[in-house]
């Protein structure tokens, strides 16, 4: 369900901005595509979208901010490391985000010790891949 936020600014927003995050919600819902929601319009649709898109889209950019906000507060986190509660609302809070840009991963931390250790536990790792890589390059010299 949407929220109190989301609702008012759905409220002060044109009817074609309106539409489009109906569509763009659905999108997230059936995990279409937005080339698949921007297909589905017909041209007066399309025309008003373009219309609000050149003047800015901030009610679109707004919508589309908030309901990330949402769904980001929503989800409960656990710390990478220590598997304790990450309290969201507080300021301190380590969010690592890293992988290749089509398979990105995130890894909360409830501290800078926690970080810290997953670090040093990374790193430990990458040491032992590369000392395997250069064992089994000189067995086949």
């Amino acid at each position: 369900m949407l929220g109190v936020a989301l609702v008012a600014a759905i409220c002060s927003c044109s009817a074609i901005a309106l539409y489009w995050v109906v569509a763009l919600i659905e999108v997230f819902r059936m995990r279409k595509k937005a080339s698949d929601v921007i297909g589905m319009l017909d041209y007066e649709e399309l025309v008003d979208l373009q219309r609000d898109l050149f003047g800015g889209g901030a009610a679109i950019k707004q919508l589309v901010m908030n309901k990330i906000k949402e769904l980001n507060e929503s989800q409960a986190r656990t710390c990478a490391t220590c598997g304790g509660i990450v309290n969201l609302s507080v300021n301190h809070e380590y969010t690592l985000i890293f992988g290749p840009k089509d398979l990105k991963k995130r890894a909360t931390f409830c501290a800078v010790d926690c970080l810290e250790y997953f670090f040093v536990q990374l790193k430990s790792l990458s040491e032992k891949r590369l000392r395997s890589s250069r064992q089994e390059e000189s067995k086949s010299l």
